[in-house]
């Protein structure tokens, strides 16, 4: 299910930092940066020549041009979410990939109001092989310009909680959460398009928000 180096291509058009690319995670299987097989993210490490910590002390304390991405799948410690919060103060990028883990918590942590749903976002009409694979093809402008022109979800959920000018994708209209996980869209169900990315400005730095972090494994 190889997307041709379009995810790439957005999360650089997201970030817009210059060459060094943190990638700061706990030790979840799924995300190891070595692992080469299906689940794992070599192909996003190698590919943004990302430096992996192994604690978060080593972050950068001068964080210009540099983006910390954060797949929030084991809860962090609050020491670790002070960090973060330090990190934006001095004018960081932090990005946060997540879809039913602990993203909530770090947004919450640093006190702004968008949110990970935790609901499954299906797409019965735009999607690759079955709803649970939306196709995504609605763009803030700077996305578009860039070149971007489509990205694949896979189990996504959405964002709430977001300004319009603050999302840089959105699903289609035909999309909709499935909060009781029936694989049917029912009449207290919300209809698309929902938020999926967007860019929020966070104490001197930018927090960045993606919906699925599944998008940077090497089988997407």
């Amino acid at each position: 299910m190889k997307t041709s180096g379009i995810i790439f291509n957005i999360v650089l058009v997201a970030l817009t930092v210059s060459l060094l690319c943190v990638w700061f995670y706990p030790s979840v299987e799924d995300f190891i940066a070595g692992n080469r097989m299906w689940n794992g993210v070599k192909d996003f490490t190698e590919s943004f020549e990302a430096e992996n910590l192994e604690s978060i002390d080593e972050l950068a304390a001068a964080p210009v041009g540099i983006a910390m991405v954060a797949i929030p799948y084991l809860e962090y410690a609050e020491s670790h979410m002070d960090r973060m919060k330090e990190y934006l103060e001095n004018g960081g990028t932090l990005l946060v990939m997540d879809d039913y883990g602990y993203g909530n918590t770090i947004l919450e942590y640093l006190g702004v109001t968008p949110r990970f749903s935790g609901d499954t976002l299906l797409d019965p009409l735009f999607n690759y092989k079955n709803q649970y694979l939306p196709r995504v093809t609605d763009f803030a402008p700077a996305v578009t310009e860039s070149g971007v022109d489509v990205i694949l979800l896979n189990y996504a959920t959405a964002l709430t909680g977001l300004a319009d000018a603050d999302v840089l994708a959105w699903s289609s209209e035909a999309s909709y959460l499935d909060s009781n996980a029936n694989g049917s869209l029912d009449s207290f169900e919300a209809a698309g398009p929902h938020p999926v990315a967007a860019e929020i400005a966070c104490r001197k730095g930018r927090l960045i928000l993606v919906a699925d972090p599944s998008i940077v494994i090497n089988t997407m």
